[in-house]
């Protein structure tokens, strides 16, 4: 007897890993793609289906009882009302993923800046009265908006230079005072049914020059991976503990996997933001398999925390001139690297996929290859191809972490 048929309700190619697993153990996994240049071919070859439709509120559905799906996972957080509308339709369906709390989580941001520094921890100082007519925020600053919506501003901009002059946001925003730091912090978890699991803490070196106003920089460009000192982390840690104590109150239905940002200045947390679903288009490897996945979105989240490397390598690669170079894909069986996201099969190679080309002036953005261990000679042949590796951080992560995860 066949194993059960899994939808996904995907975000930016966020789910990938976990769909490869779900597919490694025996599951019929659909993931909806529903916006255009979705690497179809890519995820076909790994035996992962792809619906693109266009209507949200009764296409999936439609599909959900014809194609006899039993378990949904909503990773959309755009898509807060997945569970009311699966309980309308004729057919019982397991429900895991973003409840509308879960959706809250990313999407309001506003709110969770609020909540976050009212269970005390450090935020940076905010203000939102401007008509950016004639009053104008006072750089550098970080403007972000209230709520995250496609016809919001989308990701926090920076603004650095006094005499900047750009358009009024097209929904409400907020403006926190720009914090000067060299250390932002970033923290992966898994939170399920009330519980959560940290799977992995790591400094990112970078990000902040991607998200200047009028300079914007595809963050694959630019961003680095360190490990965190022991003091460092047992700080960022401390208080990521603080935040999802609150979350998992908040939220006692939702399973995913997120992120928690900040950064660490005069040995200070100071939070930034939090995210409901992994990084767009790098999604990593899970280390379990897909039954231990669903145990985990069931109300085990140790399961994805335990299994999770801290000193996992990453490097970033990207193409060296040409957008459509071809990737070296069979390195990947050759070293036994796990494959990345963020391909396709185009006229008949590996190469960077179509669908985030549009969020780089050249098209050219890379992507992380992460796994436990990244022999020498894969970043040997890497660079002898049309790709090379941007950025190597294999040797920061096996520094000492400590008792600290």
């Amino acid at each position: 007897m066949s194993k059960k048929h899994v939808f996904i309700n995907d975000y930016g190619l966020s789910n990938f890993h976990n769909a490869i697993s779900l597919v490694e153990s025996g599951y019929r996994v659909t993931v909806l793609m529903d916006n255009p240049n979705y690497p179809d071919q890519y995820y076909s070859s790994l035996g992962i289906e792809c619906l693109q439709i266009t209507d949200r509120e009764t296409h999936i559905y439609d599909f959900c009882v014809k194609e006899e799906v039993d378990i949904f996972i909503n990773g959309n957080p755009q898509h807060a009302g997945a569970n009311g509308r699966l309980k309308q339709i004729d057919r019982d369906i397991e429900f895991l993923g973003l409840y509308g709390k879960g959706s809250k989580l990313e999407l309001d941001k506003f709110f969770v800046r609020l909540q976050v520094e009212d269970i005390g921890v450090k935020c940076a100082p905010w203000s939102d009265g401007y008509d950016y007519i004639f009053n104008y925020p006072t750089a550098p600053c970080v403007i972000k908006p209230k709520y995250a919506s496609p016809d919001s501003m989308g990701v926090a901009n920076i603004v650095m230079e006094r005499n900047i002059v750009y358009d009024r946001p097209p929904t409400p925003v907020f403006v926190e005072e720009f914090m000067e730091s060299d250390l932002e912090v970033n923290v992966a978890y898994c939170v399920s049914k009330g519980k959560y699991s940290i799977l992995h803490h790591q400094e990112v070196k970078g990000e902040d020059a991607c998200k200047q106003m009028g300079k914007f920089i595809h963050w694959t460009k630019l961003v680095e991976f360190d490990a965190l000192s022991e003091e460092h982390a047992k700080i960022t840690l401390d208080n990521a503990k603080t935040i999802l104590d609150w979350i998992v109150k908040y939220d006692e239905k939702s399973s995913f996997v997120g992120q928690i940002t900040g950064l660490i200045k005069d040995n200070e947390f100071i939070f930034l933001e939090n995210n409901v679903r992994p990084e767009q288009g790098n999604s990593l490897p899970f280390y379990v398999t897909g039954d231990e996945y669903l145990d985990a979105m069931r109300g085990n989240p140790e399961i994805l925390g335990d299994a999770f490397p801290q000193d996992i390598e990453k490097i970033v690669v990207i193409q060296k001139e040409d957008v459509d170079a071809v990737y070296p894909f069979h390195l990947h069986e050759k070293y036994n690297v796990a494959i990345p996201c963020g391909l396709d099969i185009i006229d008949g190679e590996y190469r960077q996929a179509l669908t985030f080309r549009h969020r780089s002036v050249d098209g050219i953005i890379g992507m992380i290859v992460a796994d436990k261990e990244i022999p020498q000679g894969f970043v040997d042949e890497m660079n002898l191809s049309d790709w090379h590796v941007r950025a190597d951080c294999r040797p920061h992560f096996k520094r000492k972490q400590g008792e600290w995860k």
